[in-house]
């Protein structure tokens, strides 16, 4: 297992001391390309010269072996329901899979030495269309994250689930940890509890994944002790 970290650039911009403090703490940067560099929603294409910018400057910035991970969930939602409100007019699921495989053959061409992977695939959206993707893919991304309504019981069978999933495409896994309890209907987002957050840190540790991303939100400090904690379970692995 190998640590990365991404946090949201706009609460904590590349040069807040924060990316330094986790870096210090062993953890490398994590590749993650949110969708607003490059992929137009609102009009189902992606504007590549933004895309190529934050690739390069996140391939200056990663180890040769961190993957990147693209976040094309929208691309993926579309393929499943073209016709919903949210798809740009008179979408189609072929053209889902079209951006999204262009998308990658283009991030093959510029980045051949990276793997490349994407939000929470295979496991979470799985399909008929977008599973002819497969083979874009070098590795898998399943993720941790947590819903507000959830007990352990739940998200550890969910969870466990996804990431089983995963392992049927006999690819390496990109685990994607966050210590962030998400909204649920009507319930407010908020940190995990310290027992939620070791229960997480548990799971990761137990299936042994080849890398680990830490999505951090919530308070620096918080952010911080949490990455102590995960770096400290690791650690602990015989094969770190």
């Amino acid at each position: 297992m190998q640590l990365t970290f991404t946090l949201n650039l706009r609460r904590y911009p590349s040069d807040n001391q924060l990316h330094d403090e986790l870096r210090d703490l062993g953890f490398s940067d994590g590749g993650f390309i949110p969708p607003r560099f490059g992929f137009r929603r609102w009009s189902g294409q992606m504007y590549y010269p933004r895309l190529l910018a934050e690739a390069s400057r996140l391939d200056d910035l990663c180890p040769d072996w961190v993957p990147f991970i693209l976040d094309l969930e929208a691309a993926f939602r579309w393929a499943r329901q073209p016709q919903h409100p949210v798809c740009p007019p008179n979408w189609t699921a072929e053209q889902s899979y079209d951006l999204i495989r262009e998308t990658y053959n283009f991030m093959r061409q510029h980045f051949p030495h990276r793997y490349l992977t994407d939000w929470a695939r295979n496991a979470k959206y799985s399909f008929p269309i977008t599973d002819k993707l497969g083979g874009n893919l070098t590795c898998q991304n399943p993720i941790t994250n947590r819903k507000v309504a959830m007990d352990d019981g739940q998200w550890l069978a969910i969870r466990k689930q996804e990431y089983d999933e995963c392992l049927t495409w006999r690819m390496p896994v990109y685990l994607w940890m966050s210590d962030w309890n998400w909204q649920s209907g009507n319930q407010t987002s908020r940190p995990l509890t310290d027992e939620q957050w070791q229960l997480m840190i548990d799971f990761a540790v137990e299936r042994q994944p080849d890398w680990i991303i830490y999505s951090g939100a919530g308070s620096p400090d918080m952010i911080k002790a949490n990455a102590e904690k995960l770096a400290r379970a690791v650690a602990r692995q015989p094969e770190f």
